[in-house]
């Protein structure tokens, strides 16, 4: 009898032991291997990635006519290709659908190996856009689309930011001119979108711009943005709106925070803290990723968003983490978390540039670049990562 009620406990014992050995981790090991986002859902953008005809005029469309897997099997290598990633999210102010832009652009990483000859496409709105620049320059041209979500692979180019007036190559400028990483954000009840321009804009510049997302497109609506000590390379500034005024995140160790004069261009350094400056996450070099989106926690409101980590040797190497700030003066920062792999398969570079939260208002959406040439959006709880994250002050 007793040997009996022995092996019951016993059996007992080792089937709690396994059961915490399978769902017993703390924080710290589900931040060190990744876990931790145990609802997740990866979907490829199909957009791209494209060749360019050596004529003025194509008559491909995308994927539109019989002949196109003919003409892709013609592709000569001094055809130029475009590759479509680093996308960015919103919300249509109209029908509440998704809706985003990507960065188009030849210029990509080495890591990028992910198409073949065949996936490449033609399509009209890609050769009018770049078959008016000279041939040495098609490839570092960077441009920018405007998709619907329920509507790809259609998508529009928007011609607004390249210039045929092309800025000498030089260490300020490089080659690569046009809009870099554009973001769609909301402001004012409309979609604006913030990205870096480099090229011609009335000179030779290097700058952060806004312009609102409405037709007509006119370069002569970009508002070039400045503040003062301007870095000479500006880039991944985050924005959002408190109270009708924008607003950017500027750098996030100390968390620094802009006020925009859309008048003048001028942003104004008003806030600044530093909550985070012993965490682990700031042993690596920390920029700007997507726009935050506004939620309510203990009956307070705070932005989510998402920044990355960057490391340039052994090899080119962006991650992303998620963090938490206050969305009301100073803006610190009160969560953060580790940095993890978008993707199962490990990619050493994946920049997060859109962010937003599902309807209901219980799943974290991102939309993210990888390997620099193609893109993808994926969901997670969002009570899984708000668990994942580190409190760094007081609520």
């Amino acid at each position: 009898m007793i040997f009996n009620v022995f092996i019951v406990v016993m059996i007992v014992f080792l089937f709690i032991l396994s059961v915490f050995m399978c769902t017993g981790k703390n924080e710290n090991d589900r931040n060190d291997d990744n876990e931790y986002y145990t609802d997740k859902h990866i979907k490829k953008l199909k957009i791209g990635p494209f060749f360019t005809n050596s004529g003025k005029n194509s008559s491909n469309t995308i994927r539109g006519v019989i002949n196109i897997i003919d003409s892709v099997k013609k592709i000569q290598p001094s055809s130029q290709r475009l590759y479509v990633y680093n996308p960015s999210i919103a919300y249509d102010n109209d029908n509440g659908e998704i809706v985003g832009v990507s960065r188009m652009t030849g210029k990509i990483a080495k890591e990028c190996s992910y198409y073949n000859d065949t996936d490449f496409v033609g399509n009209e709105q890609v050769d009018r856009e770049i078959n008016q620049y000279k041939k040495e320059y098609q490839q570092d041209l960077s441009t920018v689309i405007f998709w619907k979500l329920n509507e790809l692979p259609n998508f529009t180019v928007l011609p607004l930011f390249s210039s045929n007036q092309i800025c000498e190559r030089n260490e300020f400028l490089e080659t690569s001119q046009g809009i870099e990483d554009p973001r769609i954000f909301t402001f004012r009840g409309k979609l604006w979108i913030y990205g870096h321009f480099r090229g011609f804009l009335g000179e030779c510049t290097h700058s952060p711009i806004v312009i609102p997302m409405s037709e007509p497109f006119d370069v002569k609506k970009i508002i070039k943005l400045k503040t003062g000590n301007m870095r000479w390379l500006e880039k991944n500034w985050m924005p959002f709106e408190y109270r009708g005024e924008l607003y950017f995140v500027y750098d996030i160790s100390p968390h620094i925070i802009l006020k925009c004069d859309l008048s003048t261009g001028y942003c104004s350094d008003v806030y600044k803290s530093d909550n985070i400056r012993y965490d682990t996450i700031t042993k690596s070099h920390i920029g700007g990723g997507a726009p935050g989106v506004k939620f309510t926690m203990k009956g307070k409101e705070y932005f989510l968003t998402m920044a990355h980590t960057r490391e340039n040797r052994p090899v080119i190497t962006r991650k992303n983490f998620f963090y938490v700030f206050r969305a009301v003066p100073p803006f610190d920062i009160v969560m953060i978390g580790s940095e993890f792999d978008v993707m199962e398969d490990y990619r050493a570079i994946e920049f997060g540039s859109g962010l937003l939260l599902s309807k209901d208002g219980k799943k974290v959406i991102i939309s993210a670049g990888i390997s620099d040439c193609y893109s993808v959006m994926c969901e997670y709880s969002l009570m899984d990562v708000l668990s994942s994250l580190r409190h760094v002050s007081e609520f």
